[in-house]
């Protein structure tokens, strides 16, 4: 029959549909779109396990943050301020941030900021009284914080071990980091400060005993100290005039650091003072009454670093405040300017002579000028001139440009009204 016929016949092969043609732009769309969404699968498995830890220490790594800006400000706000200041606490802030959550009251005045270590939560102390949205915040320890110094506290452990500082140990955490982010000596809980004041001053009892309480008294404000030893500079050391030494020991190591960063080339007095880091040993002899041989000094390292960034209305003057001790001056400093003319929040700084310190810059990375935090990479001089040109014949051949074309335009009217009016 015709029907067998045609069922016994080989079916006709259809032909297959010609392969679509992806365009270039959708295959790399496509490719950001997954990217996005293993971004978004990775911090959905951080907070699960974030909020999977047990809650044991949960107050010891929170932070209470009070006078915010109701309706400006935002959880997510607040976690990039804490973790943009304190990226340089641990070895991968983008994978690892210190501030792992922000809770915000239901009435948007305060909010309680969570760490991933008690030590990190110490470091965010530090952030008080920083400006956001036109208010200066309060940070601060929450209800029910017990101080590490009572008897029988037991610190807990942090959510992700093996990521942050070890307190009291004599690896830090820029080991990780940059080796020129890195200070000379290896950070520990106890610092030496020289030139903090003269040997002749150091002779006097009374004298040492209020260097001392100055000096503790700055230093807490970083972190708590467990003591200042401050030795009796013998005949020989007064015969060479050298400077004075003053050892601070801390109860953490996140403290130590905090107050290196902030000590070290500032000005007391007159005299610059130069902070660095010591091993326990030191201290306990300096305490004892020795007068022990200083670290060495760090040789000073020069070269360009790059700023991005920074507030739109920061000046050289505001730059050269921010580097300060770091040996930069004024005229050393290119803020880098768009097409407009206006500032781009980028600027090149070149350290070069006898007092530049680039190592000691680029600690501060991260940190706090005006209202934002300001990233440092380290740079070549043939790639900020690069730059800088390229920056400049933008910002001068364009407006010349604008203007020439309005000049043209001016003459056209004008002609054009002159031809009116004689007709």
């Amino acid at each position: 029959s015709s029907s067998r016929s045609r069922s016994r016949s080989p079916a006709k092969k259809t032909p297959a549909a010609p392969a679509a043609v992806v365009n270039p732009q959708q295959q790399a769309l496509l490719l950001q779109q997954q990217q996005i969404l293993a971004q978004q699968w990775i911090q959905q498995q951080m907070q699960a396990a974030v909020s999977a830890a047990p809650p044991t220490n949960k107050k010891q790594r929170e932070l209470y943050v009070g006078n915010i800006t109701v309706g400006l400000v935002t959880p997510q706000m607040l976690q990039e301020l804490f973790n943009g200041a304190l990226a340089p606490l641990v070895p991968d802030g983008a994978t690892n941030p210190p501030c792992c959550n922000v809770s915000m009251d239901g009435s948007l005045k305060f909010a309680f900021a969570e760490f991933r270590t008690e030590e990190m939560a110490t470091m965010g102390l530090h952030l008080d009284k920083v400006e956001l949205c036109g208010r200066n915040i309060n940070v601060g320890r929450p209800g029910g914080y017990i101080d590490p110094n009572t008897p029988g506290y037991q610190p807990g452990k942090p959510v992700q071990p093996g990521m942050m500082i070890t307190t009291g140990g004599s690896n830090a955490y820029l080991g990780a980091m940059n080796p020129l982010m890195a200070p000379q000596a290896p950070a520990t809980n106890c610092l030496y400060l020289a030139n903090l004041a003269s040997c002749t001053d150091l002779l006097d009892e009374t004298e040492r005993a209020d260097i001392a309480e100055e000096v503790k008294d700055e230093c807490n404000k970083r972190g708590a100290v467990l003591g200042v030893a401050i030795p009796t500079p013998p005949a020989d050391a007064l015969e060479k005039k050298e400077p004075g030494r003053v050892y601070v020991k801390f109860v953490e190591q996140a403290g130590a650091i905090a107050a290196q960063r902030a000590l070290n080339g500032r000005t007391f007095g007159g005299n610059k003072v130069q902070a660095a880091f010591v091993p326990e040993s030191d201290f306990e002899q300096a305490q004892a009454g020795f007068w022990i041989p200083p670290p060495p000094t760090p040789e000073p390292v020069e070269g360009v670093l790059k700023m991005r960034g920074l507030p739109f209305t920061a000046t050289k003057q505001d730059i050269v405040l921010f580097f300060t001790g770091n040996g930069v001056k004024e005229e050393c400093v290119h803020i880098v300017y768009g097409r407009d003319g206006r500032p781009t929040g980028e600027a090149y700084c070149v350290f070069e002579g006898p007092e530049s310190d680039i190592r000691g810059a680029l600690s501060k990375h991260r940190q706090i000028l005006g209202t934002r935090y300001v990233e440092l990479f380290p740079t070549t001089k043939a790639e900020m001139d690069h730059h800088l040109r390229a920056r400049q014949q933008w910002r001068f051949s364009f407006p010349r440009l604008w203007k020439l074309l309005a000049e043209a335009m001016m003459g056209l009217l004008n002609s054009k009204a002159e031809g009116i009016r004689r007709g």
